[in-house]
């Protein structure tokens, strides 16, 4: 069985005046200081609780939704391999694939990522070397 690994984006702010207008009396402001927007990772629609409480911990100590999309992609990436590739189950006894992730399987891991930039467009999968007709005109001399 494949499982659906998926980075989500944080829900965007509540606005309380779209809220009051539709309800017609003031509403009971909910939202508390430790908000903190940022993206969640889920295996098929639950959300993976190791990776997104870190990403939650890395965005309330660096606020850049940016960064931290860009780190989601790389969890996703490894949480997809853990329960696709190494078959560990995602959830099981509140047990995490991440938390339960040997030093074998980060080996595999690293090794496939390599092998997987190695064979992309623009390199040479043999030496791992760019292949010069790759590179866009204006870096070589005219």
């Amino acid at each position: 069985m494949v499982h659906e690994v998926k980075v989500r984006q944080p829900l965007t702010p509540l606005d309380l005046g779209i809220v009051e207008r539709a309800l017609g009396d003031v509403p009971l402001d909910l939202r508390t200081k430790d908000y903190v927007p940022a993206p969640y990772i889920t295996i098929d629609g639950r959300i993976n609780p190791a990776t997104s409480f870190y990403l939650w911990h890395h965005c309330r100590s660096r606020p850049h939704l940016g960064t931290a999309t860009r780190i989601a992609g790389d969890l996703r990436g490894w949480v997809d391999f853990l329960v696709n590739e190494r078959k560990h189950p995602p959830f099981i006894d509140e047990r995490d694939p991440v938390l339960m992730a040997t030093e074998d399987d980060w080996a595999a891991f690293t090794a496939t990522a390599s092998t997987r930039s190695l064979n992309r467009p623009g390199f040479d999968g043999d030496s791992g070397y760019l292949i010069p007709t790759s590179i866009s005109w204006w870096f070589w001399p005219a």
